[in-house]
């Protein structure tokens, strides 16, 4: 049983690993874009850009929740998981 919430520690971890990732090339665009581009198209790319980095950071968020709860439950494989994992 303690291999199954292993497994689901690193899936976790590989999660906030490929967010991170992209949260950090995204970031990177937003200090390529510059207002010399029309006005209109430089503000939908930066919208566009933290709609997606919101979403990216969710996700690290929603990995971190399963991690933590399957560590827990590695810690103490006889307690109910209070992390939602």
């Amino acid at each position: 049983m303690e291999y199954k919430y292993q497994k689901q520690a690193e899936i976790g971890i590989e999660r906030i690993r490929n967010a991170n990732n992209l949260q950090d090339r995204l970031v990177g665009r937003l200090h390529t874009k510059n207002c010399a581009e029309s006005e209109e198209e430089w503000i939908k790319t930066i919208h566009v850009t933290a709609d997606c980095i919101q979403v990216t950071s969710n996700e690290m968020q929603s990995a971190l929740k399963k991690l933590k709860g399957a560590v827990a439950k590695i810690e103490n494989p006889g307690k109910e998981d209070e992390h939602g994992a």
